[in-house]
């Protein structure tokens, strides 16, 4: 009689701790932010430009870089959205270039850190379809480790990136494109971190 009542007791306590799973996945919290909103009206995600910014260790995706196109300005739009850590304030680094064509300058930029409970950005430039260049690194809480990302658009068949000797990604030595473990890349021209929530 004893032994049964000790099983029913486990029965009771497994099913108990099994039902609590699922209730908290439930209740993890999302972005309540989209990359659309954040650009404003007219601008949409340009396909395939929707970069994981994943951290060196334990390698997990802590946000996404975005880049968006608005047809009707002729400007394009990058952000960092977080996927971690929301609601707490951690640095974030976004930065938009615009290529020069080619003629041997670097072209214009602009780029912004700070630190952002849920987003970094936007930035936005008038680009006219010419070939732009997006990063971000959004950081953990602890400052160490940042989660990197970049791309390109509207680059196509290009091997330089506006000034002698720079390569696009995908063009580096390797043909990898990506950064060496531990490798954080500077970011250009940053300003003071007047935008991002």
């Amino acid at each position: 009689m004893r032994l049964v009542k000790k099983q029913a007791a486990v029965t009771v306590l497994v099913a108990a701790a099994v039902t609590m799973v699922p209730m908290q996945t439930a209740s993890a919290v999302t972005n309540p932010y989209k990359p659309e909103a954040v650009c404003g009206s007219g601008f949409k995600k340009v396909p395939g430009s929707t970069r994981p910014m994943k951290s060196g260790y334990p390698g997990g995706v802590v946000g996404y870089l975005h880049l968006l196109y608005n047809a009707e300005t002729g400007q394009h739009c990058a952000v960092a959205m977080k996927a971690t850590s929301l609601g707490t304030a951690t640095t974030v680094q976004v930065a938009l270039e615009v290529d020069s064509d080619g003629s041997g300058g670097r072209g214009y930029n602009q780029a912004m850190q700070g630190k952002y409970k849920y987003y970094g950005g936007p930035i936005r430039l008038k680009s006219d379809g010419k070939c732009v260049k997006y990063s971000g690194m959004i950081y953990s809480t602890d400052g160490a480790m940042p989660a990197y990302a970049e791309g390109t658009s509207g680059c196509e068949g290009r091997q330089t990136w506006g000034f002698p000797g720079s390569t696009l990604p995908g063009a580096l030595p390797g043909g990898t494109g990506t950064l060496a473990p531990g490798e954080v890349p500077s970011l250009p021209g940053l300003v003071p971190p007047a935008l991002g929530v």
